[in-house]
């Protein structure tokens, strides 16, 4: 599902005062665009009262319930940025929110597609500052820093400056651990559901 993401399901800079906010603007996104074949906010709120869908390394994957399945008209995926950073939990700071539209089955696919990309701390970070939406299509879809970019939110916006040395292989692979640990939340989640 990574490989279907365009710039039009980017949504780079984004503000919300709280996790209603973002919920709402998922929700909107998703009847605008079709996916679904009624107003979803109050099922997506519904979800996140079951259980959190905070995954770590400031990401959250808001999704529907099993009950609202049968809103689904098609599949698909809005990416939401918000460099500042919005409290999601009472101690979970995010900034990027993965609202997804899909059927059981998908779910689980499009969670392992992201815990593979999110699972790395650098790349989550660099994605949570870009600016430039071509930039944070071209890291998300070959789940990869291709150049050096400054993750230090304390300059502002990220920047891209130098490219990264011969041995950047080593600074591409993901921590086993982390990926894991990830997947073991998102499944949960999910499960939940």
């Amino acid at each position: 599902m990574i490989d279907n993401i365009t710039l039009d399901n980017l949504h780079i800079g984004c503000k919300a005062s709280n996790k209603a906010e973002v919920i709402a603007m998922i929700g909107a996104e998703f009847k605008a665009k079709g996916y679904v074949n009624q107003e979803c906010v109050h099922f997506l709120l519904e979800r996140e009262h079951q259980v959190s869908t905070f995954l770590g390394n400031g990401i959250t994957l808001p999704h529907l319930p099993k009950s609202a399945t049968d809103i689904i008209l098609k599949t698909g995926i809005e990416i939401y940025q918000f460099p500042d950073g919005v409290i999601w939990d009472r101690s979970n700071v995010m900034f990027i929110a993965i609202g997804v539209i899909a059927k059981e089955k998908e779910h689980i696919d499009v969670l392992k597609e992201i815990a593979s990309i999110f699972s790395d701390e650098l790349i989550a970070n660099a994605l949570s500052l870009i600016s430039d939406k071509h930039d944070f299509l071209k890291i998300l879809q070959h789940n990869a820093l291709p150049i050096k970019y400054d993750t230090d939110r304390s300059s502002g916006p990220g920047r891209i400056f130098t490219p990264r040395p011969a041995n950047m292989a080593n600074n591409l692979i993901l921590p086993v651990i982390t990926s894991m640990a990830i997947i073991t939340r998102a499944t949960n989640v999910l499960l939940l559901a």
